[in-house]
C-alpha cells in the first residue's frame, strides 16, 4: 500500500511541470466579446423561451479577468395556452473572474457576478378582478398580476468551475453558481465544449440547467477575440 501511494506521488510530480507550463486555455484571461442565442423549455409551458446575449471579458492582471453584458430572454403564448400573452426579461450584468493556474491544463475559476433583472409581463384580457400568476425566465421569481407587470430587481451569484484543455483548439468548461434574486435563492449548472475555429473565432456550445426549476437552456455561443 505504501509503495502503491509512493508511485502515485511521483507520477504527480513528474506531471506537476507538464500542468503548471501548459499553454494558456481557451478562453479565460483573453480579450473578446461573444454573442450567444439559445432555447429553453420549462415543463410548465409548451412554448420554448428564446434567449440572446451580448457580453465581453477584458483581462486586468495575469489572473483576474472584468466582464460586462446584458441577457435577453422573451416568451410569446397563444391566446388559447395560458394567460400570459408576453413575457420578456432583460438582465444587464457585470463580473470578475479569478483563475487560479492561468496556464494550466486544468485551470480552476472562481465567479462573482451582480446585475439588475427586469422582467415585463403582458396578460390576455382577464374579466372581473382576476389575476395572473408568472416566474421569471432566468431565475425562480414569483409575480402576481392583474394586467401587466413591470419588476426591477437585483441579483448576485457566485460561481465555481474548471477550464480543461482537450487539445491546442478544443476545450471543456463546466460551472456550478449559486445565487440570489429579491431573497429567492437559486442554482445553476453549465457545461461548455467549443472550438476554434478561426485564428479569433470560438464556437461554443452549452448547456444549462436550472437545479431548483424544470428548466434546461441550450446555447451556440461566438466568441471573438481582438
Amino acid at each position: 500500500m505504501k509503495l502503491k501511494s509512493f508511485c502515485i506521488s511521483l507520477l504527480l510530480i513528474a506531471l506537476l511541470p507538464s500542468l503548471i507550463n501548459a499553454n494558456t486555455l481557451s478562453l479565460i484571461g483573453k480579450r473578446y466579446f461573444n454573442i450567444s442565442y439559445g432555447l429553453s423549455h420549462p415543463k410548465e409551458t409548451d412554448t420554448s423561451i428564446s434567449l440572446a446575449r451580448l457580453s465581453m471579458n477584458i483581462p486586468i492582471t495575469n489572473k483576474l479577468d472584468l466582464g460586462f453584458g446584458s441577457f435577453h430572454a422573451w416568451l410569446n403564448e397563444p391566446e388559447s395556452q395560458s394567460e400570459i400573452s408576453e413575457h420578456t426579461t432583460y438582465s444587464f450584468f457585470t463580473n470578475l473572474k479569478y483563475h487560479f493556474l492561468p496556464n494550466a491544463i486544468i485551470n480552476p475559476c472562481a465567479i462573482l457576478e451582480i446585475g439588475q433583472v427586469i422582467d415585463q409581463i403582458k396578460s390576455n384580457q382577464i374579466q372581473g378582478n382576476s389575476s395572473a400568476e408568472s416566474s421569471g425566465l432566468i431565475v425562480s421569481n414569483k409575480y402576481k398580476f392583474s394586467d401587466h407587470l413591470t419588476a426591477i430587481n437585483y441579483y448576485y451569484q457566485i460561481a465555481l468551475g474548471e477550464e480543461f484543455k482537450l487539445n491546442d483548439k478544443t476545450s471543456f468548461s463546466m460551472f456550478f453558481s449559486l445565487g440570489s434574486l429579491d431573497n429567492s435563492e437559486y442554482q445553476h449548472f453549465s457545461a461548455n465544449i467549443g472550438h476554434w475555429i478561426l485564428r479569433d473565432l470560438f464556437l461554443d456550445f452549452q448547456y444549462k440547467t436550472h437545479i431548483n426549476r424544470s428548466i434546461n437552456e441550450f446555447h451556440l455561443v461566438s466568441y471573438v477575440r481582438f
